[in-house]
C-alpha cells in the first residue's frame, strides 16, 4: 500500500486499486484548490501501469457539496480544469472509476459520482442537484447524465423530476432508481475493495437519446403544473426542464454542449444574481454564538391560545422544548390544545411530518391557566390581541411571578416594544419576535431589539429561532418595524391609485404578474381590513401621521361591515364556501365617492405604472429605515420583504431590485412622483446620498460591516 497527498485529495494505491479520497477539511467543495488536485491524481492513476481500477471517495459526512459559490464570477470559477473537463476525464477514462458515495453528494459532487462508471451508496448517502434554487441548472453534465444513469436510459421523467424539484434522494431510493449499483450500511474499505476488484469491464454511458415513454409524459405534464403553480416567474425550472428533455432528443454531447451554454446564459443572468444575494444574506444571518453569549432555553411558556399562540407553541414543541400554553379559562384552553393537535394531525395527514415526530412534540406540550406555573419559564412569549393596555397588564403580572432570569418576549406586529418593556424591572430581558402566520410554517420572525435589550437577550433569542428554523432578522423598534412598516407605505400607494383611475383588480393584476405572491388588496382581504382600520385608528389617537397624505377608501369599507373574506366582502366579494375574488360594482363606487371628495381626476393607467407607483415606494421606505439604523444592512430588509410579504424571491428584495434597476434612475423616479403626487414620495437623503457618491445600496451595506 502506498500513499501520495495533495492538501485536499489523497491518493492511496491498494494493490492495483487506486482510492482517491477527497478531504478539503470542510464540504469537499469542488473550488479551483480540489478541481486541481483531483484531476491531477485522476490522471496520474490512469497512466500508472500498476493501477487496474479506480475509486473516489469523500472524507466524513460528505462525498462533495458541490461548486464552490463564492467562486462563482471569481477568477477561479473560469481556471482550468472546470468542472466539465473533470467530468469529462472520468466518464471516458479507460480504467474503471467508481463512485463511493458516502455522505452528501450535492450539484457538482452529484454531477462527479454521475460520470463514474459504476457507483455505490451508504445508509449516509443522499444526491440532490440543487442548483435550480440558486436561479442555475446543472452544468458539468447532470442533465444529461442523470436520465441515462437511471435504469439503464428510462429515467427522463424521473430525472426530470428529480432535477426541477431539486429533490433530496437517499441511498435506499438511489438503489431502486439504478443510480447507485450497491448499497452497504457503511464505508468498509476493505468490503469496497472487494466489490471494486469483482468488477469486470467498463459499461458507459449510452450516447444515444434517451427514450420517452407514457409514464414520463405523465410526470412531464405534472411538473409543468407544479411550475406553473410553485415556481411562477423563475427561469431556471422551466430552463432546466427543457435542458432534461433535451436528453431525448440529443446525443450525449449535443446535449451537454446545451446544457452547457444553457446554465452559462442564466450564470450572467438577474435571477442568480438575486438568489445568490439571497443565499448569502441568509448565510451570514446569524452570528457565531459560544455557549456563554447566550441563554439555552429548555422550557418555554406562551401567553394566549389563539392561532398565533398555537403555532408558536408548536414551533417551540417542534424544535424540542418543553412548553406550556397559557389561557384564561379551562374553556379557551381545551380550545387551544384541541387545535394543536388537530393541526399536528392535518400535518401527519397531508405528509408533512412523521407519527413518531408528531407524537414527540405533543408531549412537549402542556396547558394551564395559572401564571404560577411557568415561574422557571427560560423564556414567555406573550401572543394576545394587539392591545397596547392588555399586553401591558399581562406583563406586569408576569414581571412579579416568573424569575428575575426570564427573558420576556412580546408578539407584536407593531407595537412599542420599549413602551411594553418599560412595564417590568427587566427591559434587558425584554424583546419582540414578530411571528408570521401560520407561526408552525413560515419561516420568517422579526426579532425586535428595544433601546435597553441587552446583547445577551438578543443573543439567545436569535439562538432560539435558528433552533425553530427560523430565520430570526434583527430590526429596530418603529411603527410596523421592517414589514409593517413598508407594508403600509406598498398599500397606501396602491390606494392612492385606485384613487386616480385604477381598478381594484387591475392593481391586484399587474402586482401579481410582477412576481408577488398576491396583489395587495387579495393580501389585504384575507387578513381583515379590521386588522389595519385598528392601526390607523390607534395611530390617530397619538395623533400620529404616517402620510402626507391619506385615502378613506379602507376606513370607508370597514363602516360598512366589509372587513374581507371573513365576512364574504371586503375589496372583493366572495360566495359562501368560497375564496375566489369577485369584483364588486360597489367597491367602485366608493373608490369614485373618495376621489370626487377630493377632486382627484381619474385616468386610465397601464400595469407598469402601477408596479411602478407601489414598488417604488417600497424601495423609498426601505431607504428610510436603513437610514434610520432600524437594520444594520439593506439584506435584511430584502429578508423580510421576501420571507413575510411575499416579494418575488428571483428580484432578490426591494432593496437589490433598486440596485438592478440602477439608484439614479430610482431617484429620479422618486423627484418626479414628488412633485406630481405629493411630499410623501421626499426621497431618502441616504438614497440622494448613494447617487451622489455612484455607490448602491450593496456598497452601502459592505461599508457598514
Amino acid at each position: 500500500m502506498s500513499h501520495v497527498h495533495m492538501s485536499n485529495v489523497q491518493y492511496t494505491l491498494v494493490n492495483d486499486i487506486a482510492f482517491l479520497t477527497i478531504n478539503d477539511g470542510k464540504v469537499n467543495s469542488l473550488g479551483f484548490a480540489l478541481r486541481l488536485a483531483l484531476f491531477s491524481m485522476l490522471q496520474a492513476a490512469i497512466e500508472d501501469d500498476q493501477v487496474t481500477k479506480i475509486v473516489i471517495e469523500g472524507n466524513g459526512k460528505f462525498f462533495s457539496a458541490g461548486a464552490d459559490i463564492y467562486e462563482f464570477n471569481t477568477p477561479n470559477a473560469t481556471k482550468s480544469p472546470l468542472l466539465p473537463e473533470l467530468i469529462t476525464l472520468i466518464r471516458e477514462s479507460p480504467k474503471l472509476i467508481v463512485a463511493a458515495v458516502n455522505g452528501i453528494a450535492f450539484g457538482g459532487g452529484f454531477e462527479l459520482a454521475l460520470a463514474a462508471h459504476l457507483r455505490v451508496g451508504f445508509s449516509s448517502t443522499q444526491f440532490r442537484l440543487p442548483e435550480v434554487s440558486l436561479g442555475l441548472i446543472p452544468g458539468a453534465g447532470g442533465t444529461q447524465l442523470l436520465p441515462r444513469v437511471i435504469s439503464i436510459g428510462k429515467g427522463i421523467g424521473k430525472a426530470a423530476e428529480i432535477i426541477v424539484k431539486a429533490s433530496v434522494v437517499d441511498g435506499s431510493e438511489a438503489l431502486k432508481l439504478g443510480i447507485i449499483s450497491e448499497l452497504y450500511e457503511t464505508l468498509d474499505r476493505q468490503q469496497l475493495y472487494q466489490f471494486v476488484k469483482a468488477q469486470e469491464g467498463i459499461q458507459r454511458i449510452d450516447e444515444a437519446p434517451v427514450t420517452l415513454d407514457y409514464a414520463d409524459e405523465q410526470i412531464i405534464a405534472d411538473l409543468k403544473k407544479w411550475i406553473e403553480k410553485r415556481k411562477r416567474g423563475y427561469d431556471a425550472q422551466n430552463v432546466a426542464l427543457k435542458s432534461v428533455l433535451n436528453s431525448h432528443e440529443m446525443p450525449l454531447q449535443e446535449g451537454i454542449a446545451s446544457e452547457r451554454a444553457a446554465f452559462l446564459a442564466l450564470l450572467s443572468g438577474k435571477q442568480f444574481a438575486a438568489l445568490r444575494h439571497l443565499f448569502a444574506s441568509e448565510k451570514g444571518l446569524y452570528p457565531r454564538l459560544v455557549p456563554d453569549q447566550f441563554k439555552e432555553i429548555r422550557c418555554a411558556a406562551v401567553i394566549g391560545g389563539g392561532l398565533m399562540g398555537r403555532g408558536i407553541c408548536m414551533s417551540l414543541a417542534n424544535a424540542g422544548i418543553a412548553t406550556t400554553i397559557i389561557e384564561q379559562n379551562p374553556e379557551a384552553l381545551a380550545k387551544a390544545l384541541h387545535g394543536i393537535k388537530e393541526t399536528y394531525d392535518k400535518m401527519l395527514q397531508r405528509g408533512r411530518i412523521k407519527s413518531v415526530d408528531r407524537d414527540q412534540a405533543l408531549s412537549l406540550i402542556q396547558g394551564n391557566v395559572d401564571y404560577q406555573t411557568i415561574i422557571d419559564a427560560d423564556i414567555v412569549i406573550e401572543a394576545v390581541y394587539e392591545d397596547m393596555d392588555l399586553k401591558k397588564s399581562i406583563f406586569k403580572q408576569l414581571d412579579g411571578i416568573c424569575a428575575k432570569e426570564t427573558i420576556f418576549v412580546s408578539n407584536t406586529s407593531r407595537l412599542d416594544i420599549n413602551e411594553l418593556g418599560a412595564v417590568t424591572k427587566r427591559e434587558s430581558l425584554f424583546l419582540g419576535m414578530h411571528f408570521f402566520s401560520p407561526a408552525h410554517l413560515m419561516k420568517l420572525v422579526e426579532v425586535v431589539k428595544g433601546d435597553k435589550t441587552s446583547q445577551y437577550a438578543l443573543n439567545s433569542v436569535i439562538e432560539l429561532s435558528k433552533r425553530m428554523n427560523k430565520l430570526g432578522v434583527v430590526v429596530g423598534v418603529c411603527e410596523g418595524f421592517v414589514g409593517n412598516r413598508m407594508l403600509t407605505t406598498y398599500r397606501n400607494e396602491a390606494l392612492f391609485v385606485l384613487e386616480e383611475g385604477a381598478s381594484v383588480s387591475q392593481v391586484d393584476h399587474a402586482l401579481y404578474h410582477f412576481g408577488m405572491a398576491m396583489g395587495p388588496f387579495t393580501m389585504t382581504d384575507m387578513a381583515g381590513l379590521d386588522i389595519s382600520w385598528a392601526a390607523r385608528k390607534r395611530l390617530q389617537e397619538k395623533g400620529a401621521k404616517s402620510s402626507f397624505r391619506d385615502s378613506v377608501i379602507g376606513d370607508r369599507l370597514c363602516e360598512i361591515g366589509r372587513f374581507g373574506q371573513k365576512t364574504g366582502a371586503g375589496y372583493y366579494r366572495y360566495e359562501k364556501g368560497s375564496y375566489a375574488p369577485i369584483a364588486d360594482p360597489i367597491v367602485e363606487m366608493v373608490i369614485e365617492a373618495c376621489a370626487k371628495e377630493k377632486d382627484i381626476h381619474r385616468r386610465v393607467w397601464s400595469d407598469a405604472e402601477i408596479v411602478e407607483r407601489t414598488i417604488f415606494a417600497l424601495i423609498n421606505e426601505g431607504f428610510k429605515i436603513l437610514e434610520e439604523g432600524i437594520v444594520a444592512h439593506s439584506s435584511a430588509i430584502d429578508l423580510v420583504y421576501i420571507h413575510g410579504y411575499g416579494f418575488p424571491a428571483y428580484r432578490g428584495g426591494p432593496m437589490f431590485y433598486a440596485d438592478t434597476i440602477g439608484l439614479p434612475k430610482v431617484l429620479e423616479k422618486m423627484n418626479y412622483f414628488a412633485k406630481h403626487f405629493g411630499k410623501h414620495w421626499q426621497p431618502s437623503a441616504l438614497l440622494v446620498d448613494l447617487v451622489a457618491k455612484g455607490l448602491s445600496v450593496t456598497d452601502y451595506q459592505k461599508k457598514d460591516e
